[in-house]
């Protein structure tokens, strides 16, 4: 190989080794962000009402019972 594919190859091999990096460090970013997202949004559940009819004076019920 000359000098100059030497030099092409070497810099592909690092370019495919830098990239393959920042794509795992992406991953661990975003993998941790979503983890502290559903942290922060986890006790918010038990803020939510079952049903929200419940209290209404005109709410039908689900079924009939004869």
């Amino acid at each position: 190989m000359d000098v100059v594919g030497a030099r092409t190859a070497a810099r592909q091999a690092l370019d495919g080794l830098v990239r393959q990096q920042a794509a795992v460090i992406a991953f661990e970013r975003v993998f941790a962000l979503t983890g502290i997202a559903l942290a922060f949004t986890l006790p918010l559940v038990r803020l939510m009402r079952q049903n929200p009819y419940d209290d209404h004076p005109h709410a039908q019920p689900a079924a009939v019972k004869p």
